[in-house]
């Protein structure tokens, strides 16, 4: 019996590397033939042989590794060019597209018994997306029901992706990939900036005021780098000069301003991010200095010329207001001056206004209730995870008083970095908590233990 049996094992083993042989066969024909046919196709058609080798591409490294499209939304917000090669509003850009990728991807990663604070943050964003549900039904038409689906994946689904990218303990490699890119990125802003005899640096779709973003927020992230982040020390000083000479390149006012706003709030919430910002503190006073001269010079040739930036929003803000008064309660709709009737009209460069007029006092409402919630999650969490969470996403909402919120890239970084945020901390909560006296006023409160801590839930 124990021969038989042997001989048995033997032939199953045997029949099941037969089988593996064939199938590594089977794949090796498919592959030499995928990629003779690619090859042709390309020769043939070069836009849609690329194209096709993109999305294989894709196929086998979502195979290989699903998280790495969800770290890839993080240098992805700098990809601005639009997948249909068409202009804003005729498709998505690639940076959004990303983002519903790693969405998807981020959802079946979740494990929601394990995510007490992400449960807890999609609350605003569902009481939000139900608010403005409203003037979407009031003002039915495509643009704005896309822009409502948009909105849920720029936050909802930006904070799942940043939950994932943490809760598997690649955090560090997210907020790396990101820090690279946005260097890459100020160096072709300080390059355009000589090129343009020191103007406001930007080119096609990289205008002054989204770099300006992107620079500002990067200079935050590798400024406080906080010990769950680690990023390595001279990248990240690297990285906060080269991005903060590039912010000054821009010459994006909103931006500087945001970033005068946040290092004064940072530096007073957490003592431990004072004693490092010593350097960043003194050169907020060139930075308002600059900040001042540009606007007063604006104002000064306002009567010569009535198209600049601060002549252009006065102009824009009359009108806004007029529109506004026709449907006060719902607004126009989200995406409004997509419509014919707006055709003279452009998306309004201020928060308050263009929620105003696209959603009326329910819109203004509901952006209350988004923003408050948010500020009431992050400010639950301990210091040491929740400020750059706070600080960028209200950060954000400062700038956009004086330019445009819902933005491809610099509207959804924020909300991947709080994702970031709540993943570290609901992997600190899933694996273990220490209680520590903090310097912070010498009070105690949960921290986690040891970095990075989303380790611990691997």
């Amino acid at each position: 019996m124990n021969w038989r049996s042997s001989a048995l094992r033997g032939t199953a083993n045997s029949l099941r590397e037969g089988g593996r042989l064939l199938v590594s066969a089977v794949a090796g024909a498919a592959s030499l033939a995928a990629m003779a046919a690619l090859g042709a196709l390309t020769v043939a058609h070069r836009t849609f042989g690329l194209a096709a080798g993109a999305l294989v591409a894709l196929a086998g490294l979502v195979l290989a590794d699903p998280l790495l499209i969800a770290v890839a939304a993080f240098p992805g917000t700098l990809l601005l060019q639009r997948a249909g090669g068409g202009a804003a509003g005729s498709s998505l850009s690639l940076s959004d597209l990303i983002v519903v990728a790693a969405s998807a991807i981020a959802v079946t990663k979740i494990r929601f018994d394990a995510a007490p604070t992400l449960r807890r943050s999609l609350v605003p964003i569902a009481a939000f997306e139900l608010l403005l549900l409203l003037t979407v039904l009031d003002h039915p038409n495509i643009h704005g029901s896309l822009e409502w689906a948009h909105r849920i994946f720029m936050v909802a689904g930006s904070l799942a992706v940043g939950w994932a990218v943490a809760n598997s303990g690649r955090a560090r490699q997210a907020a790396v990939a990101l820090l690279v890119a946005s260097m890459v990125l100020a160096l072709f802003t300080l390059e355009h900036a000589v090129t343009l005899h020191f103007k406001p640096a930007q080119w096609g779709l990289y205008q002054k005021n989204y770099l300006g973003a992107m620079m500002w927020m990067t200079v935050v992230i590798a400024h406080l780098n906080p010990r769950w982040l680690n990023l390595p020390p001279r990248l990240a000083r690297a990285g906060k000069y080269l991005c903060g000479l590039a912010l000054l390149a821009s010459q994006s006012k909103q931006s500087i301003i945001a970033l005068m706003v946040v290092l004064l709030y940072t530096v007073v919430r957490q003592p431990s991010v004072r004693r490092r910002s010593k350097l960043l503190l003194v050169s907020l006073v060139p930075l308002a200095i600059v900040t001042y001269l540009l606007i007063t010079t604006e104002v000064a040739n306002l009567a010569v010329n009535p198209q600049n930036s601060i002549g252009i929003r006065l102009t824009e803000y009359a009108a806004d207001f007029h529109v506004w008064a026709s449907s006060p309660i719902f607004g126009q709709g989200l995406r409004w001056f997509y419509l014919p009737q707006f055709a003279s009209y452009i998306q309004p460069p201020d928060i308050f206004v263009e929620t105003l007029v696209a959603g009326g006092i329910v819109g203004v409402i509901a952006m209350i209730v988004l923003l408050g919630g948010y500020a009431s999650v992050f400010l639950s969490l301990p210091r040491e995870i929740g400020t750059i969470a706070l600080v960028l996403v209200l950060g954000r909402a400062v700038e956009a008083v004086f330019d445009i919120y819902w933005v491809a890239g610099a509207g959804t970084l924020p909300w991947l970095v709080a994702g970031l945020a709540i993943g570290t901390w609901d992997a600190t909560l899933a694996g273990h908590t220490v209680m520590r006296g903090t310097t912070d006023g010498g009070t105690t409160e949960n921290v986690p233990a040891p970095v990075p801590a989303p380790a611990a839930s691997q």
